[in-house]
C-alpha cells in the first residue's frame, strides 16, 4: 500500500516539474499569454492525474501525496534557483529567515492546493455507498 501513494507523488511532482520547466524555458522566447500555455498543460495533468488516482486514495493517502509533492517542488525550486535559473530565488540566502518563512509558507499553500484537489476528486469519484458510510 506504501508504494501506491509515493508512486501517485511522483506522477504529481513529475507533472509539476516539467510545467515549471516548460514556464521558465518558453517565458524567456515567448511574451504575452503564451507563456502560460505549459502551466495550463501541466494544470490539465494535474487534473487528470488526481481524477485517476481519487478514487483509490484514502484520505491519509492524500495528506501523505500532498505533503510530499509540496515539499519536493519547493526544494526543487530552490534548487533549480540556486544553480540554473537566479532569478527564481532573487535576493535571498539558502538559509535566511525570510527565506526559510516564505519556503514553508509555499508549502502550506501547496499542501492545501493538493489537499482540495484530491479530495475534492476523491469525493466526486466515490460511489453511492462509500458517500453513506456504509455497505448496503
Amino acid at each position: 500500500m506504501m508504494m501506491s501513494w509515493i508512486r501517485t507523488s511522483s506522477y504529481f511532482v513529475i507533472a509539476e516539474v516539467l510545467g515549471l520547466l516548460g514556464f521558465i524555458l518558453v517565458a524567456k522566447y515567448v511574451g504575452g499569454l503564451g507563456r502560460y500555455v505549459p502551466l495550463v498543460i501541466a494544470l490539465g495533468a494535474v487534473g487528470a492525474i488526481a481524477w485517476a488516482v481519487g478514487k483509490a486514495r484514502s484520505y491519509r493517502e492524500i495528506a501523505y501525496v500532498s505533503i510530499v509533492v509540496s515539499i519536493v517542488l519547493v526544494a526543487f525550486v530552490q534548487l533549480l534557483g540556486r544553480t540554473v535559473f537566479p532569478g527564481l530565488v532573487k535576493g535571498t540566502d539558502l538559509l535566511s529567515a525570510s527565506n526559510i518563512t516564505e519556503s514553508a509558507v509555499l508549502v502550506a499553500l501547496g499542501f492545501a492546493a493538493h489537499l482540495v484537489i484530491l479530495s475534492v476528486s476523491r469525493m466526486l469519484r466515490a460511489d453511492a455507498k462509500t458517500v453513506v458510510g456504509r455497505a448496503t
